[in-house]
C-alpha cells in the first residue's frame, strides 16, 4: 500500500495481535488488510479491532432462518438421490454404482456439500473460508449445466411429471444459483475458479468413457457420451466440447457475481 498511516496502522495492529498468544493473523489480499477489513475503516471508532476475523457473517436476525433453509435444502437433495439406488443390482440404469456416473448426481451431490458445510457455518455464527467457497461455485456452476443440458437436450416433454426430477433438474438449480446471487462470496474470487471448476467435468467425462469402455454392454449415462448413437467419436467430441465452453462460461460468470457491488466485504 501507498499510504503511511495505513501501513502504520497494520503494522501496529500485527505487533500487538503476535505478542497476544493464540492470536491469529490473517491478510486478505483482495483488501491487503488484516482479517478482511479496509486499512482505512480499522483507524475509525466504529472499528475498535482491525484484526477481528473475517469469518463473523453479517447476516444480523437471517442468520438462523437461512441455515435451517440451506440444510432443508440439502436434506431433500439427498433423499431425493438416494444413493442406495446404487447398490440395487436388478436397476440397469442406476444399479452396479452407475448412479454415480451420472453428472446431476454428482452435482446435486456437491450441492448437497455446499448446503450442509454453509448451514452449519451460519448455525455457528461463523463465514466458510476461500475452499468452501470454491466448493459454492462449483455446485453453482455443475448445477446450471445440469438444469441446461436437461432443459435443451435430455428432458422429454411427454414424460409425467416426477418431483425428483423436478428437484434434480429445476428446483435445485434455480435455488443454487438464487444463493449465490442474492450472497455473493466474500472476500471475492479471481478468475483462477474458472479452470480449478473445470477439472471436475474434464474427470467425469473421463470416467464415464472409461467405464463404458469396461463396462460389458458398452453403457453411458448419457447417449451424448455414446459414439453408436451420435454420428462417432466426432459426435463425442462435440457434445463434451460445448458443454466445457458453457461451463466455462458460467464459471466467469459467476466470479464476475462475487465481484457485484452488493456482495459482501467484510
Amino acid at each position: 500500500m501507498s499510504s503511511t498511516a495505513p501501513a502504520s496502522a497494520n503494522s501496529l495492529a500485527a505487533t500487538s495481535a503476535s505478542s497476544a498468544p493464540g492470536t491469529r493473523i490473517d491478510t486478505d489480499p483482495d483488501t491487503d488488510a488484516i482479517g478482511g477489513v479496509d486499512p482505512s475503516a480499522a483507524e475509525s471508532p466504529s472499528h475498535p479491532q482491525p484484526n477481528a476475523p473475517r469469518t463473523a457473517l453479517p447476516l444480523g436476525r437471517a442468520r438462523i432462518p437461512v441455515a435451517v433453509a440451506l440444510l432443508a435444502a440439502g436434506v431433500v437433495t439427498f433423499l431425493v438421490i438416494d444413493p442406495l439406488l446404487a447398490w440395487d443390482e436388478q436397476n440397469p440404469w442406476l444399479g452396479r454404482g452407475r448412479l454415480f456416473l451420472y453428472f446431476t448426481t454428482q452435482s446435486n451431490a456437491l450441492a448437497v456439500a455446499a448446503y450442509a458445510a454453509f448451514g452449519v457455518a451460519l448455525l455457528r455464527g461463523r463465514r466458510p473460508g476461500r475452499a468452501l467457497e470454491l466448493l459454492r461455485g462449483l455446485a453453482t456452476v455443475d448445477m446450471a449445466i445440469t438444469g441446461i443440458v436437461h432443459g435443451l437436450v435430455l428432458a422429454d416433454p411427454s414424460a409425467p411429471w416426477s418431483f425428483s426430477e423436478f428437484v434434480l433438474h429445476q428446483a435445485g438449480p434455480i435455488l443454487i444459483a438464487l444463493w449465490w446471487i442474492a450472497l455473493p462470496p466474500s472476500p471475492r474470487l479471481s478468475f483462477a475458479a474458472v479452470p480449478l471448476w473445470l477439472a471436475h467435468p474434464l474427470i467425469w467425462t473421463a470416467g464415464a468413457l472409461t467405464y463404458r469402455a469396461e463396462s460389458s454392454d458398452g453403457w453411458a449415462p448419457y447417449f451424448f457420451l455414446d459414439p453408436t448413437q451420435v454420428d462417432g467419436w466426432g459426435g463425442v467430441a462435440t457434445f463434451v466440447a460445448v458443454i466445457l465452453v458453457a461451463h466455462a462460461v458460467l464459471g466467469a460468470g459467476a466470479v464476475l457475481v462475487s465481484r457485484a457491488p452488493w456482495a459482501r466485504r467484510g
